[in-house]
């Protein structure tokens, strides 16, 4: 790693026995490697990760205060994937794509219910339970698909489909608008059917349907308020 940068992940689970160690190599910038009777220099830049809070470890004495300052330079915090709901469709496609480009067949594609699962599921594995679901998805996929059946029990259980289709199967019964009135009433029909028909084709989740118009989630909410469709 001379030279180069160093990528420690769980430093949170480090035993104190080698966080000494490595506070020592962090101090002196000197390693001694295994069967050597002398230490040698080493410059790196150092990136640590943790999912635990080293401050509470700190406290119960797992975790050593003077590493602590030693390595919280740059602090970087990534809220939960289940708090960035914008970002699974992004990372979900990047996996497919890193699969297809690895083993050289075409990615599949999520169809809408099974994005809708995605969307709604809390992810308690975080990234690492996406990148696997996506895996799995890839390799069993037909057709280039990749239907809501293709996704594991749990994430499959956990979403609310049913009631969502059956909200925007009643949605789309309505959306027949006539091309009478003044010319801002017709055009507030047209933007309500248009909404209804995004809410109906993302089986009811507002996210899709937004992506689907072109707008932000922001402005599909206040767009739902005007036509009472929320």
């Amino acid at each position: 790693a001379h030279g180069g940068t160093l990528f420690l992940d769980e430093i949170g689970d480090l035993p104190l026995s080698m966080q000494a160690k490595l506070l020592r190599v962090l101090q002196e910038r000197e390693v001694e490697a295994v069967g050597s009777t002398s230490p040698s220099p080493v410059n790196i830049r150092l990136i640590t990760a943790t999912h635990r809070p080293l401050e509470t470890l700190i406290k119960e004495g797992k975790f050593r205060e003077d590493l602590y300052y030693r390595i919280n330079v740059v602090n970087v915090s990534l809220p939960p994937l289940r708090e960035r709901q914008e970002d699974i469709a992004k990372l979900a496609e990047h996996f497919l794509q890193a699969l297809s480009r690895r083993t050289g067949r075409r990615a599949p594609k999520l169809t809408a219910q099974a994005m809708t699962a995605l969307l709604e599921y809390h992810w308690p594995g975080n990234i690492r339970e996406l990148e696997n679901i996506m895996e799995a998805a890839f390799f069993t996929a037909q057709d280039r698909k990749i239907p809501l059946s293709l996704l594991p029990s749990n994430v499959r259980n956990h979403t609310q489909l049913e009631t969502s289709v059956e909200q925007s199967n009643e949605s789309a019964t309505t959306s027949v608008y006539t091309t009478t009135g003044t010319l801002k009433e017709q055009m507030d029909r047209a933007e309500k059917a248009a909404i209804k028909q995004a809410l109906s084709q993302a089986f009811g989740n507002r996210t899709l349907a937004a992506k689907q118009l072109g707008i932000s989630k922001s402005t599909l909410y206040e767009k739902l308020s005007k036509h009472q469709l929320a």
